[in-house]
């Protein structure tokens, strides 16, 4: 496929997903409430499966430097990795840059649908968790741009479900190129952000469960939908090539077989000689009208 047939496809596909982002929000009703209410239910199981945000947070890992990088790898690296992936894979891999397209855009739909039936306000916002990225100006402003992006949509964490395909998507170069190592060094880009998301306050636990979880279900099921994809994209080319150009009759190109019709008169007949068939070659026995 031409490389603008991809650039367009991808940007249709991020246009097409950054309107539903933006606009589902105004039909969940009161979604900070709503939000509060669904949190403070992930909040419950989270405490019944032995998860405490809380903890995490203040654990050594959340504090200091690392604290400080976590925080910076949740703002910075995300879309690099993604953008990233997808160059690498349209360049080096066509095959695999369908998959994580059509996997991306699956993940995108889902998660829209469930942040807007199922709204979900992060622990930096109930008073649970602080907000290690809003304690710097420019990391709030770059993470959470005013109005630009929703704020009571924690789950599905999209920063580890979009690392996870972007992961996958670039796995088996890495492979050939790198080795385990490779791999290995590729899977912690999304360990980290598991990690992230939940250290600077913006995600539950089980938002990164239900993001890795998204991703998984998706690449699993992209094959399926870039089959289709690309059958409906190939069925207007065969049918121009199976068309073929016009079949002409008599040598008259201007007036083609197919549109003559009824106009064309009758067609001649052979017509056998009286006692034809008692002697003679095929070609005396016929001859035309």
């Amino acid at each position: 496929m031409h490389p603008l047939t991809v650039m367009a496809v991808a940007a249709v596909l991020v246009t097409a997903f950054l309107a539903l982002y933006w606009g589902a929000a105004p039909f969940a009703g009161d979604i900070a409430q709503r939000g509060a209410v669904n949190a403070g239910t992930l909040a419950r199981l989270e405490r019944a499966a032995g998860f405490d945000v809380q903890a995490v947070q203040q654990s050594a890992l959340a504090q200091g430097w690392s604290g400080r990088l976590l925080a910076w790898w949740y703002t910075v690296g995300y879309w690099p990795v993604v953008v990233g992936a997808l160059a690498m894979a349209a360049v080096f891999d066509r095959e695999a840059w369908w998959r994580v397209v059509s996997a991306l855009a699956l993940s995108g739909g889902v998660g829209v649908v469930v942040m807007t039936l199922f709204p979900v306000s992060p622990p930096r916002l109930v008073g649970v968790a602080a907000d290690q990225v809003g304690r710097s100006e420019l990391l709030g402003a770059l993470a959470h741009p005013s109005g630009l992006f929703n704020p009571h949509a924690a789950m599905p964490s999209f920063h580890v479900a979009w690392t996870v395909l972007a992961v996958l998507s670039v796995a088996p170069m890495a492979r050939r190129w790198a080795g385990p190592a490779g791999v290995a060094a590729l899977w912690a880009l999304p360990a980290v952000m598991s990690v992230a998301v939940v250290t600077t306050g913006n995600h539950w636990v089980l938002d990164v469960v239900a993001g890795a979880t998204l991703a998984g279900l998706a690449w699993w099921s992209a094959p399926y939908n870039v089959r289709l994809i690309q059958r409906s994209m190939e069925r207007p080319r065969s049918l121009a090539r199976n068309a073929g150009p016009p079949v002409t009759v008599g040598g008259d190109e201007s007036e083609p077989a197919l549109h003559r019709g009824a106009d064309a008169g009758p067609r001649a007949e052979p017509e056998c000689r009286p006692g034809g068939r008692s002697g003679g070659s095929v070609a005396d026995q016929v001859v035309p009208q």
